[in-house]
C-alpha cells in the first residue's frame, strides 16, 4: 500500500511534535518532515516528494497563506490543508482563494484531520463542518453583484453544484471533458474563486447565480 507523504508546518514546535506522533501512528501515512516556518517548507518541497501539506496560518514573518501561494506559483503537486486556530470566516475565503484544498480548526478531532488528509489526497476539497455555516453567513453578507455567465458556463455550474466531476459532465451535456474543463475555468475566473469548495459554498449563498 502507498503511504501517503507529508510535511507538517507549524512555528509551535510543541504541537508540531504532537501532530506528528499522532499521524505517524498510522500506517497509511508518513510524515517525511515538519519544519517551522513557510521558508523551510517551501525548501522541503524543492527537494522532496511531499503528497499533502498541512501548515498553520498564523505564523511569524511569512504565514501559511504565503506558503500556500508560493508554492502554488512553483507548480509543486502537493495538496494543502490549513490547520489553524482562526475561525474567522474571511481567513476560510482567503485561503481557499490563495490554492488551500482544506480547512480545520486545531480543536478538531484526529479522525477529522485523518478524513482531511485522505480526501484531499485524492483531489478532493475539505472545509470542517463546523465552519461551513459560519462560510455561507459570510458569503451573504458581501452582496456581491453576479458576473455574467453564458448559458452554458450556468449549465456547467449547476451540474459542479451536484458534485458531478468533468467526466461526468461532459457525458450529460455530450460534450468533451476539454470543453467542460474550459468553462470551469472560467466560471472559477469570472467569479475569482480558485477551487470546488468554493464555488460550491459561494452558490449555496447566491442560489440566483444558478437561474437562468
Amino acid at each position: 500500500m502507498k503511504k501517503i507523504k507529508l510535511l507538517l508546518v507549524d512555528d509551535h514546535s510543541i504541537f508540531l511534535d504532537g501532530l506528528k506522533m499522532l499521524i505517524s501512528a498510522k500506517e497509511t501515512l508518513t510524515v517525511v518532515d515538519a519544519v517551522t516556518s513557510a521558508d523551510d517548507a517551501l525548501n522541503v518541497l524543492r527537494e522532496k516528494d511531499i503528497d499533502v501539506v498541512i501548515t498553520d496560518i498564523n505564523m511569524p514573518e511569512k504565514n501559511g497563506l504565503y506558503l500556500i501561494k508560493q508554492a502554488l506559483s512553483e507548480d509543486f503537486q502537493a495538496k494543502f490543508i490549513a490547520l489553524t486556530m482562526i475561525d474567522d470566516a474571511g481567513t476560510v475565503v482567503q485561503a481557499l482563494e490563495a490554492g488551500a484544498d482544506g480547512y480545520l480548526l486545531k480543536n478538531t478531532s484526529l479522525k477529522e484531520v485523518m478524513n482531511a488528509i485522505e480526501v484531499v489526497s485524492k483531489g478532493d476539497s475539505f472545509v470542517s463542518p463546523a465552519i461551513n455555516s459560519m462560510m455561507v453567513s459570510y458569503l451573504r453578507k458581501q452582496n456581491k453583484s453576479f458576473p455574467e455567465l453564458t448559458k452554458r458556463e450556468r449549465q456547467v455550474l449547476k451540474l459542479v453544484v451536484q458534485g458531478l466531476t468533468s467526466k461526468e459532465i461532459a457525458d450529460a451535456l455530450i460534450l468533451s471533458v476539454d470543453t467542460i474543463k474550459f468553462h470551469r475555468k472560467n466560471v472559477h475566473s469570472k467569479l475569482n474563486l480558485s477551487n470546488t469548495i468554493a464555488l460550491v459554498n459561494y452558490c449555496q449563498s447566491n442560489p440566483n447565480i444558478l437561474e437562468d
